[in-house]
């Protein structure tokens, strides 16, 4: 999320009008990727659901916030907007081979030509300063330092619109990031001939190694204090990128240090000292390890959590972790950090397996996860929320196609006033939107209703079409409505529409007959099927136009917005992260708030402690939290009217392991305490049962103790942590 000056050229209501939008990103806007921003009330000339807006209603800004001016120019960044008259919302799209760096103020302008319409005067006010969600997912993990017995390669991350990780899942490599970050090191062998300061190549002796050591591309080693890694590998030599992690490159002798005696000089045999004595030394190279680190966050790497607790104390680490690097070291945590945005991140190849009878070839699948072979494009999305038609969908299911059955037939056609439709399969639809070629429609309920309509015996004769509507004469259900057709020649009854199947029909199916203005001189009688994959919809959703669908039409369902429950909010991505190495992938570990322990559970009623919350999962922050104590709704979701924040949040380590508030001033003997993270469109809250408890009232005298029997007289009762509140007494 960032913020958003906005100037207009006009207030008055109802009028077209040029925005100037002004704003910082975070992180930098790269070519594909959306700014997304709410303007409440406003509206489009037209009164089309989605408008395209072109270059030439793009203008860009000259000067900064407050006094940035239209330039008159087109915008070189912003080749395109679109405006959602339904969620009065613009989204403006970075072309290609454009940018916008990170911290750096971008103004650009939507001219009045393109249509956007300021709120009627009965709308709220122009805002003139509002957020905007960006399409870019920034995600910050811990893990402890790898040791040379489980190194580590990197990290994949799966993000999904899915909370089951069934659906719609996407993979994302981060290898080590090897910028800074603490070392291990283990003894590879020894250096055989002196290294220059330019060289790029290692030779290792021929004893060390007996065959092929391609195994070494790839990997750090470590001469001296310099790093290098290692490129390629052609038996027995290494060719090696000198200076690395902020070392710099050196000449290295492969004879070190002062001999006993100028007349016998130091030599090294086999990279141990065969002459000179005293301080004569053979240089060593290492295997290192250089953990995955951001320099962001305590350059990479700390062995504190918060304000001095060690990484490995039971009170910090009360998920026992294993931090260490060995049982006498302290033990590290290093700091990763990964961008997700449009188009910029190459997916996972993973292994096929199938690599046919030789194998000796390994096929590789782009974008698929193990046990779960659905191919993707071969770069990641994040889908932008403002816009319905960007919203994540998974094809689910069909509209039901005609089915012949006896003499006659029916056959299901959806109009644009149904507002019961059969699917091939309701599956999970219930409660969520779907979308069938340009319309959105909601789920509300599932049901049974009418599938086909065939003939019991005869389609009838001599019959006249009157209004060609079919009735239900018995039935515990509601809402069915079919049509018929009459041959012109012999009046017998030809096919038969179904365009609102009806829905709860529970008891069996309905009896349906011709309208009696059809006067036929036989009647038909109609043998009537169910179906419990039947769909009470909303048509028209999201501001787009309800229309007839033909049979056979695929059916999406959409993630957004009604993926979440009270936990996990629409509009929502959801996280896993896994480490790897050459062996293979650690257990996923899934995003959430965790919640371990917090100090004082007990609170004086005049409030204003500090409550010290150990947590997972919390920003770095302190603006995207907050703390309430209080209960819930019947749905589990925080009811603030009967609650009370804790104020004055605080972030307290950078990993988000620990944070405090200032309790309110309250009475009660038990609240629950909701902890809560949101930045654009993450958000995330966790639940602690009777978390917080005030202190009972502690009388301790009463003025005056002896009282008259007869009349009214005024007592003062002395004591503590008596309710703040009158009613509360």
């Amino acid at each position: 999320t960032m913020g958003v000056s906005i100037l207009y050229s006009t207030a008055d209501p109802a009028t077209a009008v040029t925005l100037g939008l002004s704003f910082t990103p975070r992180v930098t806007l790269g070519e594909g990727m959306k700014v997304s921003l709410s303007l409440p009330g406003f509206t489009h000339g037209n009164s089309t659901a989605f408008v395209t807006i072109g270059t030439s209603d793009i203008e860009s800004g000259t000067g900064t916030s407050p006094a940035f001016v239209a330039s008159g120019s087109a915008d070189t960044v912003f080749e395109e907007a679109s405006w959602t008259q339904n969620t009065s919302t613009l989204v403006l799209t970075v072309k290609a081979g454009a940018s916008i760096p990170a911290n750096e103020e971008k103004s650009v302008f939507v001219m009045s030509t393109a249509g956007i319409e300021t709120p009627p005067s009965t709308g709220p006010a122009v805002p003139y300063h509002v957020n905007a969600d960006v399409t870019a997912l920034r995600l910050d993990w811990l893990s402890p330092f790898p040791k040379k017995t489980s190194p580590r390669l990197g990290f994949v991350v799966q993000y999904t619109t899915d909370a089951t990780f069934a659906e719609d899942v996407q993979t994302v490599d981060f290898p080590e990031q090897l910028a800074s970050g603490v070392l291990d090191s283990a003894h590879l062998t020894y250096l055989v001939s002196d290294m220059e300061a330019n060289s790029t190549t290692v030779t290792l002796p021929a004893e060390a190694y007996s065959g092929e050591h391609s195994h070494l591309a790839g990997k750090y080693i470590k001469i001296d204090t310099e790093i290098m890694l290692v490129t390629s590998v052609s038996t027995p030599t290494l060719t090696v990128e000198r200076g690395r992690v902020d070392t710099g490159a050196g000449a290295h002798p492969v004879v070190v240090g002062q001999p006993t005696s100028d007349s016998t000089p130091c030599a090294c045999s086999a990279g141990v000292t065969s002459a000179g004595g005293g301080t004569c030394g053979c240089t060593q190279i290492y295997l290192v390890y250089v953990g995955a680190t951001t320099p962001s966050r305590n350059d990479g790497k700390d062995s504190k959590v918060a304000a001095g607790c060690a990484i490995r104390a039971a009170t910090c680490n009360p998920n026992n972790y294993d931090f260490s690097l060995s049982t006498s070291h302290a033990g590290f945590r290093t700091h990763q950090t990964g961008m997700i945005s449009h188009g910029v991140n190459d997916k996972v190849d993973w292994v096929n397996g199938g690599c046919g009878s030789s194998c000796e070839t390994i096929s590789m699948q782009t974008g698929r996860e193990f046990g779960n072979p659905v191919s993707y494009p071969s770069q990641v999305t994040v889908s932008e929320p403002g816009n319905p038609n960007d919203m994540p969908k998974a094809e689910a299911t069909t509209l039901s196609s005609g089915v012949t059955t006896g003499t006659g037939y029916s056959y299901l056609a959806l109009t644009d006033t149904s507002t019961s439709i059969l699917l091939g399969s309701a599956g999970d639809l219930l409660q969520r939107y779907i979308k069938i070629d340009d319309e959105f429609l909601y789920v509300e309920s599932l049901t049974t209703g009418v599938a086909t309509i065939s003939f019991a015996d005869s389609p009838g004769a001599g019959c006249i079409l009157g209004d060609g509507t079919l009735v239900e004469t018995s039935s515990q259900g509601r809402g069915f409505v079919g049509t018929y057709e009459v041959n012109s020649t012999d009046g017998t009854i030809l096919n038969i529409s179904i365009t609102n199947t009806g829905s709860g029909y529970k008891a069996g199916p309905p009896q349906i007959s011709i309208n009696p203005g059809a006067n036929c001189t036989t009647y038909p009688t109609f043998a009537v099927t169910l179906s419990s994959n039947v769909a009470v919809v909303q048509r028209g959703a999201f501001g787009s136009t309800a229309a007839a669908h033909d049979a056979g039409a695929t059916v999406y369902k959409l993630w957004w917005p009604t993926q979440g429950t009270v936990t996990a909010p629409g509009r929502q991505y959801f996280f896993r992260t896994a480490a790897y190495n050459a062996a293979g992938f650690s257990a996923w570990k899934y995003y959430g708030i965790g919640f371990n322990a917090h100090d004082p559970s007990n609170i004086p009623t005049r409030g204003q402690v500090e409550v010290e919350f150990a947590v997972e999962g919390m920003g770095i922050k302190n603006a995207n939290h907050s703390v309430w104590f209080g209960h819930p709704n019947p749905d589990g979701s925080p009811d603030f009217s009967r609650s009370r924040e804790c104020t004055s949040v605080t972030i307290l380590d950078v990993a988000g392991t620990r944070l405090n508030c200032r309790a309110p001033a309250w009475d009660g003997q038990a609240h629950d305490v909701f902890l809560r993270y949101y930045d654009g469109m993450v958000e995330r809250l966790r639940f602690i049962s009777s978390g917080i408890r005030y202190f009972p009232p502690d009388v301790t005298s009463v003025s005056p103790a002896l009282v008259p029997s007869r009349g009214v007289v005024t007592m003062t009762i002395f004591g503590n942590d008596f309710s703040s509140l009158t009613a509360n007494r």
